[in-house]
């Protein structure tokens, strides 16, 4: 074999060897490729179900974190309603019985203005959502009928002065009316309400969407209390003004039985009616009462030339 025969056939080997060795190459850099292919596959299946059982458990986790301030919110609201009605409830009878001696009465009127003040804040009347409340203004309390004609209904039952209640149905369909005073008169309707333990029909006349403050003692201090309930004061179209010797109270959607109501608790109308400290009138449709101490005025139109709503002016008399 020549030499340069000998260089030929050494050079086809050298190239047999770098191509063999370059199949090889490409070979277990492709199975390199699917051992890491199945390795990040792998990884990833175990990362997803890692994650699944993690996401499951803070479900769980905040399913029960949830639960237990459901629990927490609802026992608040049944103690909330327990003591709002026996505190309300004790106010009722209370407020009712003349034949205590003086002392008695002085310490229970302590311990009323006490548990007054602390109803107020214990309730926020019970909700801060007061569309479709209704609350009762009639000292002797609410009845309640189980159909809303008088005549061919039963008394069922009866919810205290102050109680907050959910207007569930209204209507034209039954009216009924009554005098305030043996001079006001009401008109109203039967409308069927729901309150803490009983449902059932009563006489509109008597209740008020204005809620019902236990502590206020006069219209300054409602309005005061009133005044965390911005989206009511709006929806009612509610403006208070004080001037030195006068108070003025208005409204474009209440009517004047629901000012009168607001007044005779304020000002213990019924009190002072029975010392003789207390007369009503009217004057062209306009409600006058007199106090030894105060005029008081309700009037149609929530301003001067206004035929909606109503407006009370309380004067100071000196």
């Amino acid at each position: 074999m020549s030499k340069e025969e000998k260089e030929l056939d050494d050079d086809s080997l050298l190239y047999k060897t770098i191509q063999s060795i370059g199949k090889n190459e490409k070979r277990i850099f492709r199975l390199n490729l699917i051992v890491v292919g199945i390795v990040l596959a792998m990884l990833a299946a175990v990362l997803f179900l890692v994650g699944k059982y993690a996401k499951e458990k803070y479900d769980e986790r905040q399913a029960l974190e949830q639960a237990k301030e459901l629990a927490v919110q609802q026992k608040q609201e049944r103690d909330k309603i327990i003591k709002s009605k026996a505190v309300r409830e004790i106010i009722a009878i209370v407020d009712t019985v003349d034949n205590f001696s003086e002392a008695q009465r002085d310490t229970l009127n302590k311990n009323l203005a006490f548990l007054r003040a602390n109803l107020d804040s214990l309730l926020v009347h019970e909700t801060t959502d007061l569309e479709d409340t209704i609350f009762v203004w009639t000292p002797p309390g609410l009845v309640i009928r189980n159909q809303p004609i008088v005549a061919d209904s039963t008394k069922i039952g009866g919810y205290p002065y102050g109680s907050a209640l959910r207007l569930e149905s209204s209507t034209d369909s039954y009216p009924y009316s009554l005098q305030l005073f043996n001079t006001f008169k009401v008109d109203g309707h039967y409308v069927k309400v729901k309150g803490d333990s009983l449902s059932g029909y009563a006489f509109d006349g008597l209740t008020s969407p204005l809620p019902f403050f236990f502590s206020a003692t006069s219209l300054d201090g409602y309005m005061k209390l009133l005044s965390q309930y911005e989206e009511l004061i709006d929806r009612l179209g509610i403006e208070y003004t004080k001037e030195r010797e006068s108070a003025t109270l208005s409204s474009k959607t209440l009517v004047k039985k629901d000012f009168c109501l607001l007044m005779r608790r304020l000002y213990e109308f019924d009190k002072k009616k029975k010392n003789n400290t207390a007369s009503f009138s009217k004057d062209n449709g306009d409600w006058l009462i007199y106090l030894d101490d105060k005029k008081i005025e309700i009037l149609g139109g929530y301003a001067e030339g206004k035929s909606e709503g109503v407006r009370a002016i309380v004067y100071e008399i000196k």
